[in-house]
């Protein structure tokens, strides 16, 4: 499972830590801001293959920043499948 980083993460919002880890069988995903200027929202994203991204969930951001912000999200549905072909 490949979760987006820092791919969209614009200069508008200054990431400071990104980590994510399974605890059980929810994906748990922790970042935090040191600042943010018009930041809207979150977007999290997924792919089992790092193309054809899937969106999972959003975070509301807190618009305007200029101390530490944390943010978290569990992806509760790690499903995946095996397709055998014969």
């Amino acid at each position: 499972m490949v979760y987006k980083k820092l791919c969209r993460f614009t200069s508008s919002s200054r990431i400071l830590k990104f980590t994510g880890y399974n605890e059980g069988i929810v994906n748990k995903l922790q970042w935090s801001t040191a600042s943010e200027k018009n930041t809207e929202k979150f977007v999290i994203e997924k792919s089992l293959e790092s193309s054809n991204w899937l969106s999972i969930g959003e975070n509301t951001a807190a618009g305007n920043s200029t101390t530490l912000r944390s943010y978290d999200f569990n992806d509760n549905n790690p499903v995946f499948e095996i397709i055998i072909i014969d």
